[in-house]
């Protein structure tokens, strides 16, 4: 049957001479994975220039739940991003962020919440003209509400670690190695109760941020298995200060 989805871009690999699969988070159907046959012609009517890291798209498509590989009619980028592809460092950011999602996102059924929170985020990150250097940490943070594993609490005098394993605030060290102590932990809390629009005011050396998005990282892999973040590397040398 046809359906009509939205789609957010979170990977695409090439798949024989001319085509692509690309790897969406749909609206209708979350996960998905869609051949998209002749995409690599120079003058494919559906490019894979449409495939880009955090590229939103509007679709229509084949959708079978029997099948792992989906076809679609038609596709086309919209919104059409301002900033994304042209600053080097959202680019980054972008790429960073999409292979993550790429191996968090997994559930092949729709969650209209889940899919409004990325589809606002990636929206507001293409407006931002101030924080850039703060978004991918504050929307990691941010998922996990979606994700099943918020951090609880808040950093006080009374709790002033962050346990990475119980996902909590607390006052006395953990049993276990995965936690932030106090500065890293303080640092972590202000990230959580500031809004998007406030980010710019965190001022952060870039060292504290690579040390603060390596511990969001190991948060994500301790609760959910994620395994090494290629583009880590890439976003770092970008934002070499």
């Amino acid at each position: 049957m046809l359906f009509k989805t939205q789609g957010i871009v979170l990977h695409h690999i090439k798949y024989s001479e001319t085509s692509i699969i690309a790897y969406l988070y749909t609206s209708e159907f979350g996960r998905q994975s869609y051949i998209i046959k002749g995409a690599r012609r120079k003058k494919a009517s559906c490019g894979v220039s449409l495939f880009q890291p955090l590229f939103l798209l509007e679709m229509e498509v084949f959708h079978n739940q029997k099948k792992e590989l989906q076809n679609v009619k038609e596709v086309r980028n919209y919104p059409v991003f301002t900033s994304i592809p042209y600053d080097i460092r959202k680019s980054s950011i972008a790429l960073f962020l999409s292979e993550i999602l790429y191996k968090v996102l997994k559930e092949e059924e729709a969650s209209p919440a889940l899919f409004q929170f990325l589809y606002d985020s990636i929206l507001l990150f293409d407006k931002i003209k101030t924080g850039t250097g703060y978004f991918h940490l504050k929307f990691l943070i941010a998922l996990t509400k979606y994700l099943g594993f918020f951090p609880l609490g808040q950093y006080t005098e009374n709790t002033p670690l962050f346990d990475m394993l119980g996902g909590c605030f607390i006052k006395h060290p953990a049993l276990s190695p995965y936690f932030l102590e106090h500065e890293t932990a303080y640092l972590f809390d202000r990230l959580i109760q500031s809004a998007n629009n406030e980010l710019i005011k965190l001022e952060m050396k870039q060292q504290i941020k690579n040390n603060l998005l390596e511990k969001i990282i190991d948060y994500y892999k301790l609760h959910l298995g994620v395994q090494e973040i290629k583009s880590f590397n890439i976003l770092k040398s970008v934002f070499q200060e």
